[in-house]
């Protein structure tokens, strides 16, 4: 019983020195051409844009981009542009960049704001040359389709198997064929999943990139880089 009390007392001291290390801030030093590179690439993606040179502005986003979040498909790009004639109502009245922020993740990811683009937009070094890596609001809702789509196939496994996979590895290659990337993660790795009997849970690092363990939950509404995992959980009921 000791030993066992003990060993919670060590866990919990981990965790809280996690979650405090946590809120230390790390700089990220950027090169002056780094920041003008970032600075001409927004501003060269926005004005094409803004000029209906869709194929330029394709040219000037990153492979992540585009196979992530587009498909790799230049028509799904150009086709959600064209449906979305706030946007391009807003480049068109302002090309500014004298107010554009660049706040640094990595010394490979930045995120540029600029009112009034409340989201911001991701921008990545890509065999070092920077290029857009699409708008915040858009990877989050990317993640969370990922996540809802996985969770349906995670209730399809316990329905055919009766128990709940222990590892997300276990729905390929039969229920998915590749297990998506986490894409605020750095090493490009899966979504953190863990399962008990009858319970599970999914979460993504969010937009800070930072491992919150799930337990403090992201809010776009608190602003685009606020701290906090993108969670989702599930229950088999009447287990």
């Amino acid at each position: 019983m000791i030993q066992y009390k003990i060993r919670i007392f060590i866990i919990a001291v981990i965790l809280m020195f996690c979650l405090l290390s946590k809120g230390e801030t790390q700089s990220v030093q950027l090169s002056s051409e780094d920041t003008s590179a970032i600075l001409q690439c927004f501003q060269e993606f926005r004005e094409a844009l803004a000029n209906e040179e869709y194929e330029k502005a394709w040219n000037l986003t990153s492979n992540i981009y585009r196979k992530e979040l587009h498909e790799d498909n230049f028509e799904i790009f150009k086709k959600g542009l064209l449906g979305n004639p706030k946007t391009m109502s807003m480049l068109k009245e302002n090309l500014m960049i004298k107010e554009a922020k660049i706040i640094p993740i990595t010394v490979d990811k930045v995120i540029v704001e600029m009112p009034p683009i409340i989201f911001g937009n991701y921008y990545i070094r890509e065999n070092g040359v920077w290029k857009f890596n699409g708008r915040i609001k858009a990877y989050v809702d990317k993640v969370k389709r990922d996540m809802i789509n996985l969770s349906a196939l995670i209730e399809k496994y316990y329905r055919d198997k009766g128990v709940v996979p222990k590892e997300l590895s276990q729905l390929t290659p039969v229920y998915i064929k590749k297990i998506p990337p986490d894409l605020f993660n750095d090493k490009s790795e899966p979504y953190i999943y863990t399962s008990t009997e009858n319970t599970w849970e999914l979460y993504s690092f969010g937009p800070d990139a930072d491992d919150d363990f799930g337990l403090t939950e992201y809010d776009l509404q608190k602003g685009p880089l606020s701290d906090g995992d993108i969670v989702i959980r599930g229950l088999i009921k009447g287990k």
